[in-house]
């Protein structure tokens, strides 16, 4: 009995064939590109637009805000204003080219002063100073002088409120309900019987062009009502015959006629 050796035995070799791999083709490339290229361009488009409308949001609210805490002011000092037991002038309202001017007597609580300085009346002023930083733009000024004097319109401190101005506008309207563009409590024997403010403020960046920055301007307009009299109290006219000293006279006289 014959016995194989395995060793001897082989397996026959198997070759495989591969089939032959193939990359893209230039025009597949140019295609792809063309398409990712479409797809970035709208993904760049939405997202420069949701940018330019956050800040078109972020800054509407904060000109809006800025011009709630402007007329705010402007209308607390307004509505203190005060006329009685005042002598001379207690407001004064002016019409300029660069902007109206207002200047009156307030019982508002001071905001320049320290604490040891109050007084129970002051002067105040709102009135525009050219920005030279920015064309076409004014600063909003207001003046505070915690000292009553002869001149109502100079001393004190003034601070800004406010850089990118365009419009500051009062309209005075009288007991009539006409509007008046200015106002002076002597010739006009008092106080307005309302104020129209009217509130321009710049809502583009100051590096755009003037004709956006003109279109840009957002206007706030507000009435403020005078609570107080108008008219400063009138001393009671006395009746002929009934001073002090007639009426002294006319009693020694009646104890004389009497003990007669």
């Amino acid at each position: 009995m014959i016995r194989k050796n395995h060793l001897l035995i082989r397996k026959p070799l198997v070759i495989q064939n591969f089939k032959a791999s193939y990359g893209f083709t230039l025009m597949e490339i140019l295609v792809a590109m063309a398409i990712l290229s479409l797809i970035l361009t709208m993904v760049y488009t939405i997202l420069i637009s949701t940018l330019n409308s956050r800040d078109l949001v972020q800054r509407q609210t904060h000109l809006d805000r800025t011009a709630d805490k402007l007329m705010g002011l402007i209308v607390r000092d307004l509505q203190a204003v005060q006329i009685y037991q005042i002598q001379g002038l207690c407001f004064v309202g002016k019409s300029q080219a660069q902007g109206d001017r207002v200047d009156f007597v307030s019982s508002s609580d001071n905001l320049l002063g320290s604490e040891e300085a109050k007084s129970d009346l002051c002067e105040i002023s709102y009135y525009l100073k050219p920005n030279t930083s920015e064309h076409g733009a004014y600063l909003l000024m207001r003046r505070e002088d915690f000292f009553l004097d002869d001149n109502l319109l100079d001393g004190g401190f003034a601070v800004k409120l406010y850089d990118r101005v365009a419009v500051f506008q009062l309209r005075y309207i009288d007991d009539k309900g006409n509007p008046k563009r200015t106002w002076n409590s002597q010739d006009d024997q008092g106080l307005p019987f309302s104020i129209c403010i009217t509130l321009g403020l710049r809502s583009a960046p100051p590096s755009a062009d003037p004709e956006v920055l003109q279109k840009s301007i957002e206007y706030y307009k507000v009435y403020v009502p005078i609570f107080v009299s108008s008219k400063p109290p009138q001393a009671k006219p006395q009746k002929p015959g009934t001073s002090e000293s007639s009426g002294t006279s006319g009693g020694s006289e009646d104890t004389e006629n009497s003990e007669k």
